[in-house]
């Protein structure tokens, strides 16, 4: 995001963005290149989703705001998601329009878009409801809850779940800016300790921020009304650089897709630099798919471990993710098995502090011992073995238990062992039930006599791979195609400095034709098929909900609005064909897992037209059962994977206040604390829901019973699919619930069918 916000060779966004609020203009001279050089420590991030198919999205905290945070924050009490017209009519408010005219502009005036301010205040009441004058935060995402204040430079820091460093420049917008007014509530700081200076360059300069007079230093309140300012594309930013210098120790075994992305970018000259050492070979032991159950699969992953540790190596077991760390941990204990010397394995995950991290990983090296590692410190972490007795009986073995990504990704795994001029050691050891996405469910799923797993596995592999990139490739030309808008919106603003004069009806639509190109610049990317189709065929919703006993108001609150959400969507949405809508009510099981909660199953109405059918359906519902916190989760999600889905505009809405089963997901009394008696996670039917069946997941979140489950889950769905379950906190109860759903579930829909169907 650096790059980004600096300036070079990319367009200033957020002073174009500036100036159009203002009415104001940019005078600027021609734009002119800068010979500027990039220098790249891993091209490999080239590959990678977050980057190719991705974008930044600067945003601008705008002056003299402050006081409407501040008084949004002081009447949070009294204020719900309904509340826009109210806090339209405050004086702050009117302040803010007279120093920003152009915040009443509607980006898309004829298709019920709000305008710039309306967009604003509707985030800010999302964030400021997560904080009761009572009570704990109800956070959206936990990660947001990890923030550190620094009692010297009076700054919120988010511990990055990686590095376990405190990030001060990362920022969950109005959520950070309410953090802040909570700290200043509690005393931990005034509203002086908010202002900062920033140098400002003066016009004339380049529109790039280049050239011009000399800065002046403003100060600048932190908090304050924060819009976007376009989309840049990270794929364009190697475009803008003259000379591109790159560093890769995978450049050999890049696919083919990968090697057209690096010569796209103008890498077209590469060099290798032999190693300085005396590398020595890497004993790679064959690869095991173990058909078996998850246990037998631990089993066999424990047995290895102690083999090699007993011998004098140090094991490193890569996982997946924190969820298998905990599942073979926990088996481990339930099944009493016993590691080397009776230790207990140490954890790699990325919950530790900078400093303990750096102490674990040292320590991984050392004799006899066994780490359990998560995939994302296959990459880039320095397992350097000092300990002499490792070098002496084979060096440091990795026990793999995933199918890497692509081959980079399986020599940066294989390169945390045999580094410099040490021995080493790896085999893969993977649960069939892991393969699923490369076609592992399929009866004739295994290699042929003369072919090994890990060949078998790459040629399935290929395909998934070609499937990721052309997602990939699509993302990245959607971007792209924002990242032009935002160039555009800037030059227009650039271009209006000589028409100020002009009358004020032209200059008007002058100002609108930008407030236009931003809008188009800021939405989300197009899915550039379904806009030359026009409107969706079909859109489908499907409401998966708690009936327990404890969500007795909600189901009320579902069976007041059901019919006032369809209408809603009928009305703002050009659907060519039909509105089909879906309810599953799940509850759970009793102390025997063989026995449901009346009505003894998961109830279902499949999706029908009939608005009214589903009405009553839902009327019948009552609430039952619940003995235990956590709840069927994962029954109603089997239901919903079910579903003949075959709309074009697909929606899924869960509705809760407790969490699955499975003690990895909460901290509760629970009858099935080793999770679903069916065997299935909710971590995998979401990563389904969203990946294969193409389904938009939403989350209406009631209490902070779930926020550990969410966090499993997203970790896992971002892992897998690059996606999350985004959650809408949604506590008022009665008529207020009733609302605040209706709005909730309409304005989701209404956003993702406008942002993906023009």
């Amino acid at each position: 995001s650096r790059v980004m916000q600096s300036g070079t060779n990319m367009p200033n966004a957020r002073e174009a963005f500036r100036k159009f609020l203002t009415k104001g203009s940019l005078k600027v001279k021609e734009l002119e290149r800068t010979e500027a050089v990039l220098l790249m420590d891993e091209v490999d991030v080239f590959f990678d989703d977050g980057f190719y198919g991705n974008a930044y999205h600067p945003s601008e905290t705008m002056d003299n705001s402050f006081p409407l945070i501040e008084k949004v924050w002081k009447q949070r009490g009294s204020l719900s998601r309904l509340s826009v017209r109210e806090i339209l009519e405050f004086k702050e408010t009117q302040d803010i329009k007279e120093i920003y005219p152009n915040l009443s502009l509607f980006p898309s005036p004829s298709d019920g878009t709000p305008s710039f301010i309306e967009d604003q205040i509707k985030d800010m009441l999302e964030a400021v409801l997560c904080f009761p004058i009572s009570g704990p935060c109800r956070w959206p995402d936990e990660s947001m809850s990890k923030y550190k204040f620094d009692q010297v430079s009076k700054r919120i820091g988010y511990i990055d779940p990686i590095s376990g460093v405190v990030e001060y420049n990362t920022s969950f917008g109005y959520f950070t800016a309410f953090t802040y007014m909570q700290c200043m509530e509690n005393g931990e700081l005034t509203e002086e300790d908010l202002i900062e200076q920033t140098t400002v360059h003066q016009s004339p300069g380049g529109w790039f921020g280049i050239g011009g007079s000399a800065p002046q230093v403003q100060n600048k309140n932190i908090l304050g009304l924060q819009p976007r300012c376009g989309s840049l594309s990270y794929s364009e930013i190697p475009r803008s650089y003259s000379y591109k210098f790159g560093m890769s120790g995978t450049l050999n075994c890049l696919t083919s897709t990968q090697k057209e992305i690096l010569n796209e970018f103008g890498f077209r000259l590469q060099n290798e630099i032999p190693s300085t050492f005396k590398k020595q070979m890497l004993i790679r032991y064959p690869t095991e798919v173990r058909d078996q159950e998850k246990d037998e699969f631990f089993d066999r992953i424990c047995e290895v471990a102690n083999e090699k540790a007993e011998n004098g190596m140090a094991v490193l077991v890569i996982l997946e993710d924190e969820v298998r760390v905990n599942e073979l941990k926990r088996y481990i204990k339930d099944q009493g098995k016993m590691m080397p010397d009776d230790q207990v394995p140490l954890e790699l995950t990325g919950r530790l502090d900078k400093e303990e991290r750096e102490q674990r990983i040292r320590s991984s090296t050392r004799h006899k011992q066994i780490t359990f590692v998560t995939r994302t410190y296959g990459r880039g972490t320095d397992f350097v073995c000092h300990d002499s007795r490792v070098k002496k009986f084979g060096g440091v073995h990795l026990i793999i238990t995933f199918f890497p990504h692509d081959d980079s990704e399986n020599r940066q795994l294989e390169g945390r062992t045999c580094r410099q001029d040490d021995p080493g050691s790896s085999q893969k050891i993977i649960w069939i039930d892991d393969l699923k996405y490369l076609g592992s469910d399929e009866p004739d799923f295994k290699p042929a006599p003369d072919e090994d797993w890990d060949d078998y596995l790459k040629g399935k592999r290929e395909k998934d791979l070609m499937s990721k990139y052309k997602l990939m490739i699509k993302n990245k030309e959607e971007h792209s195609q924002k990242h032009k808008l935002t160039v555009e919106a800037c030059g227009m603003v650039q271009n209006i400095g000589g028409a100020l004069q002009m009358l004020s009806g032209d200059l008007d639509k002058k100002w609108n034709d930008i407030a236009k190109k931003f809008g188009e610049a800021t939405d989300l990317p197009l899915d550039m098929q379904k806009a030359a189709e026009g409107g969706p065929k079909c859109v489908e919703v499907c409401f998966v909900m708690d009936c327990t006993s404890s969500m007795a108001s909600s189901i009320e609150a579902c069976q007041s609005t059901v019919i006032e959400i369809a209408e809603n969507i009928q009305q703002h949405l050009d659907v060519q064909d039909r509105i089909r809508m879906s309810f599953i009510a799940y509850r759970d099981y009793t102390t025997s897992p063989d026995v449901y909660d009346s009505p003894g199953k998961v109830d279902v109405c499949s999706f029908t037209e009939d608005v009214s059918l589903l009405k009553e359906f839902v009327r019948i519902q009552g609430a039952s059962g619940g003995s235990d916190g956590p709840e069927d989760i994962c029954g109603g999600l089997r239901e919903a994977v079910a579903l003949d889905w075959e709309g074009d505009s697909r929606h899924l809405f869960l509705i809760a206040d407790a969490p699955c089963h499975g003690s990895m997901y909460h901290s509760y009394s629970d009858s099935y604390p080793e999770g679903d008696p069916k065997g299935d996670l909710p971590e995998q039917q979401f990563v389904h829901l969203l990946d294969v069946q193409k389904i938009n997941c939403m989350f209406l979140k009631l209490g902070t019973a779930t926020d550990k489950m969410m966090q499993v889950i997203n970790q896992h769905c971002r892992e897998r699919t690059g996606k999350e379950v985004q959650s809408i906190v949604i506590n008022e109860g009665g008529a207020a619930l009733a609302k605040n759903m209706q709005q909730a579930v309409t304005e989701t829909v209404v956003k993702h069918v406008k942002t993906h169907f023009r």
